[in-house]
C-alpha cells in the first residue's frame, strides 16, 4: 500500500516508505514491447467537464482535450533528461491502428475535440507518424491536436501532412542557442537546425513553442542572452523559460554529484540544487523574469497569446507569474 509504506507485490512500484534514500536498491518493472497489449486508460472513471482548460499543455485550442501517448522510449542522451531511465533508449510504438482507435473512442464516448500527443518526440520515426496522419484523413476524423517534435525529426513535406490532419502546433526543446551547449550537454542538434525547423513550422502556419533552459553546467551570461535573443528573433508564438533541475537519474546528476532532496524534487525558482560559476540564484531568476518580458510584451506576440487564450488562463497565468516571479518580501533576501 502506498500510504502506510505496506510491502507492495508490483514490480517496480515502490512507496516512500520503500525507498528512505537514493541508495535504496530497487527493481525496474519489465518493459512491456508491444503496446498494443495496454489497454486504454480507464477515462470513465474521469470527469471531463471538471478539468481545467488545457493548463498542463503548450498549446490549448478546444475542449474537451485528450492526451495521448504514442510511444515509449528515446534513443538521445541528452544529460540533463532522465527519460531514459523511465522508459529505455529503445524505441517502442503502439501501432497507428490502435492510436486511431484510442481518438475514435474519445471522440464518440467523450466528445473529444482535441488531441494532445505527449510523446517526448512524436516524429522520431517518420513512417509512425506519416500513417497516423494518413488514417486520420482516410477516415475522415475531424479532429485538432499538437505534440512535442524534435528539430532533427521533421521535414517540410513531414509538416504539410500534420497540418493537413489537424496539426496546428508543435513544441520543440531548444535549451540553448548555443552550439557549444548542445554539445556539452549532448543535444545531438545544432542551432541552425533549431531555427530551421521553427522556420519550417511558421511556413505552414504552425503555431511553435520553444523550451529554453537556463543556469546548464557552463552557462554563462553571454549564452543565456544569446538564447533570449533567438527567441525574440526566429518567429517563436510562445516561448518558455526555465531554471536548471537536477533530476535524478540524469547524467548531470550524477556528473555533478548532487545529493537527493526530495523537497527540491521538481524544484520551483526558490530552490535550485545547482548553479554555474559566476552566476548566483538571483540572477537566474531575474534572467527568467527579463525573458518572460521581454517575450511576451512585444505587442503583437501579446496579441495572439490573448486572441487564442480562454480568460480563465490568463488570470491564471498572471496570477501565477505574480506570485513565483515579481512578489518579493520586503527586506527578505534571496538565499543562493
Amino acid at each position: 500500500n502506498l500510504e502506510t509504506g505496506t510491502k507492495n507485490h508490483i514490480k517496480g512500484v515502490y512507496s516512500l516508505h520503500e525507498l528512505k534514500d537514493a541508495a535504496t536498491p530497487y527493481e525496474m518493472a519489465t518493459p512491456v514491447h508491444n503496446l498494443d497489449d495496454i489497454p486504454f486508460p480507464d477515462w470513465e472513471q474521469m470527469d471531463i467537464s471538471k478539468y481545467p482548460r488545457g493548463t498542463a499543455v503548450p498549446f490549448s485550442r478546444y475542449h474537451p482535450m485528450g492526451i495521448i501517448m504514442t510511444s515509449r522510449g528515446c534513443p538521445n542522451a541528452c544529460k540533463f533528461c532522465a527519460s531514459p531511465k523511465f522508459y529505455g533508449h529503445k524505441l517502442r510504438f503502439r501501432s497507428p491502428e490502435n492510436v486511431i482507435s484510442e481518438i475514435e473512442y474519445l471522440i464518440e464516448k467523450f466528445q473529444m475535440k482535441e488531441i494532445y500527443f505527449s510523446d517526448d518526440t512524436l516524429t522520431a520515426k517518420r513512417s509512425h507518424i506519416e500513417t497516423i496522419c494518413h488514417l486520420i484523413l482516410e477516415k475522415n476524423i475531424n479532429i485538432s491536436w499538437t505534440c512535442n517534435i524534435r528539430a532533427d525529426t521533421i521535414n517540410d513535406d513531414m509538416i504539410k501532412l500534420m497540418r493537413k490532419s489537424g496539426c496546428y502546433g508543435a513544441s520543440l526543446g531548444i535549451e540553448s542557442a548555443n552550439d557549444d551547449m548542445l554539445r556539452h550537454i549532448n543535444k545531438r542538434e545544432s542551432v541552425e537546425q533549431m531555427a530551421n525547423a521553427i522556420k519550417i513550422l511558421r511556413d505552414n502556419k504552425m503555431l511553435c513553442q520553444g523550451y529554453f533552459i537556463f543556469g546548464l553546467p557552463g552557462e554563462t551570461k553571454q549564452g543565456i542572452e544569446n538564447s533570449i535573443k533567438f527567441a525574440l528573433k526566429t518567429k517563436l508564438d510562445r516561448a518558455g523559460f526555465y531554471l536548471f533541475n537536477v533530476l535524478p537519474g540524469c547524467e548531470f546528476y550524477n556528473e555533478l554529484n548532487i545529493p537527493f532532496d526530495p523537497a527540491k524534487f521538481g524544484a520551483t525558482v526558490n530552490q535550485m540544487q545547482y548553479y554555474p560559476a559566476g552566476l548566483s540564484h538571483k540572477y537566474l531568476i531575474n534572467k527568467v523574469r527579463e525573458a518572460y518580458l521581454r517575450f511576451y510584451l512585444r505587442p503583437l506576440t501579446l496579441f495572439k497569446l490573448l486572441a487564442g487564450t480562454s480568460w480563465s488562463l490568463i488570470v491564471l497565468f498572471v496570477v501565477a507569474y505574480f506570485f513565483q516571479n515579481i512578489r518579493k518580501r520586503p527586506g527578505k533576501k534571496i538565499k543562493r
